[in-house]
């Protein structure tokens, strides 16, 4: 990226996502062709939370399976972003963003606002939108550049007024891949 900078051209951005779960790996076909191959529900959800950063604007997701999984989570900078059904799955799946391979001045400005975004998100899903909305907007203030966030506060905003039932539970169900 540093020489297409120097170029003027755009940066070249990728989003990974992680999920974890089992999957079949193996060739397939017959001695005039043969496939590697693998079959499980783990890689389409692992395909959709890729598809997810584009939607968050984050670089790295990962789903809860994969936190589970990880023998030093405390090692890692991760903000809870909410749950989501993805396209073709009926569960929901919760996901975080690791902020820890971010350009260093967005990083800064992540960790710097970690704390607040956490109490957002709490404050969202105990339905107070006002306490969330103010949060939100504070660290938009720090990051202006924080899509996660962005996002996060057009959903508080379009829940500011409304009262749910107490259990409900805010899951974004995406119809894209």
């Amino acid at each position: 990226n540093q020489e297409r900078m120097i170029k003027n051209r755009p940066p070249i951005r990728i989003g990974l996502g992680l999920h974890t779960g089992s999957l079949i790996m193996g060739i397939i076909g017959d001695q005039d062709r043969t496939d590697a191959a693998t079959l499980s529900d783990s890689v389409n959800t692992a395909s959709r939370m890729e598809g997810l950063t584009k939607f968050y604007g984050v670089n790295l997701l990962i789903s809860e399976s994969s936190l589970e999984r990880l023998t030093n989570p405390d090692k890692f900078h991760l903000r809870f972003l909410g749950e989501v059904k993805v396209k073709g799955k009926n569960d929901a799946v919760r996901i975080y963003e690791c902020i820890d391979g971010d350009l260093p001045g967005t990083y800064r400005k992540k960790l710097e606002t970690l704390e607040d975004f956490n109490h957002a998100i709490m404050y969202f899903n105990t339905q107070q939108f006002e306490k969330a909305e103010h949060l939100f907007l504070q660290i938009l203030q720090i990051h202006p550049g924080d899509n996660a966030c962005r996002n996060l506060l057009k959903k508080t905003q379009k829940n500011l007024g409304k009262s749910y039932h107490k259990d409900l539970k805010s899951i974004d169900q995406m119809s894209t891949k």
